[in-house]
């Protein structure tokens, strides 16, 4: 139970985690969503992978997942030394990731990443719309960027979303959501996934 004091504003920051509310046609979502929307935001932000690991059958999650983590570990090779206990932790963790992707069914997958065009109908079914990121947080996501040393990252603004990605693999797009006027509280008959 959320307490929203009057006059407060409300941010909503769902950052790699609402993929795991996939697993049952949408209605987790869809749940989840409405409660957002009961808090009435000024602004939802949503990040999460640029990969399709929903699919329903293998051989396609198997080969999305190839390609995705592909690129995850050749930034990881580029960026990191081999004897690096962070490297370590986001092998290890990527590691189950991947476990999960390939080798569970049914509710025991938890990864289910959609691609942007997908997260922009199931928050739009929810109740939001989109408000367009602009050439303000590019230059401040190149500027995070630069003061790290890594190597071969790119940040993209399109169509008012921001992808980070590894040379030309996308891996991660942020998007800013507001409710819409009139909202539906996430209350969407139709099912997003």
């Amino acid at each position: 139970m959320l307490h929203v004091k009057e006059k407060e504003t409300v941010a909503v920051n769902c950052m790699l985690q609402l993929h795991k509310t996939l697993y049952d046609n949408g209605a987790a979502l869809r749940g989840i969503l409405g409660l957002i929307q009961s808090t009435k935001p000024a602004v939802v932000v949503v990040v999460e992978q640029e990969a399709n690991h929903n699919d329903q059958i293998f051989e396609g999650r198997f080969l999305q997942a190839l390609q995705y983590y592909s690129a995850i570990f050749d930034s990881i090779d580029a960026n990191l030394p081999s004897d690096s206990p962070a490297r370590l932790k986001m092998e290890q963790f990527f590691a189950r990731e991947i476990r999960n992707i390939i080798a569970c069914e049914g509710p025991e997958r938890i990864e289910r990443h959609e691609k942007f065009e997908h997260w922009k109908q199931m928050m739009e079914e929810g109740g939001f719309t989109a408000v367009p990121l602009g050439e303000r947080e590019h230059c401040q996501a190149r500027i995070l960027l630069d003061m790290f040393p890594c190597k071969n990252y790119r940040v993209k603004l399109e169509d008012g979303r921001l992808t980070l990605g590894w040379l030309d693999q996308p891996l991660y797009t942020a998007s800013a959501w507001a409710p819409q006027e009139g909202g539906n509280g996430g209350a969407s008959t139709s099912s997003p996934a």
